[in-house]
């Protein structure tokens, strides 16, 4: 089985767990996008400050799924990666048993520059992570709207 058909089966396997879990799926359409004024919060009444709850919360919720899973296709990604690096640099290392063992970076070079696999795998965890670090800055903010709003209707709940 090649590395991309293992990556494949692997990202099969943990959607097929998820899936056997039973759980109510999330549905979030997209294709209408809220535009929520979040400078203007305080001006609305309490029935849109619901509303802004439900939307921010909606989609924190969907970021936190969407997060997650590019974080466990990085997590099969790195996995794979290492374990054929480990492969190619005892292969590297073994063809330089006489003379000067090459350096760390020695072996890198030479493992990233014979080995397309490894490389176009390295370039896709570099993208997916700063993918991720993108979606987590949004995952953050969503979720500091979201108990902002919280509060705001916690407080308006008490003063009534």
């Amino acid at each position: 089985m090649s590395p991309n058909e293992s990556i494949s089966s692997s990202i099969k396997k943990v959607d097929n767990f998820i899936g056997s879990l039973n759980l109510p799926r999330i549905n979030i359409d997209l294709k209408e996008r809220e535009d929520l004024d979040f400078s203007r919060l305080t001006h609305y009444d309490n029935k849109e400050v619901e509303d802004f709850l439900a939307i921010y919360g909606g989609y924190k919720a969907y970021l936190e799924i969407k997060t997650t899973q590019i974080e466990s296709k990085v997590s099969i990604l790195k996995a794979s990666f290492e374990d054929l690096y480990s492969i190619q640099a005892h292969k590297v290392v073994s063809m330089h048993k006489s003379g000067r063992k090459p350096t760390k970076e020695e072996i890198r070079g030479q493992i990233m520059g014979e080995n397309d696999e490894l490389s176009n795998l390295s370039e896709e965890i570099i993208e997916l992570e700063a993918i991720l670090k993108r979606e987590m800055g949004l995952l953050k903010a969503y979720d500091t709207f979201y108990s902002t709003v919280s509060r705001i209707v916690t407080l308006r709940t008490q003063a009534n």
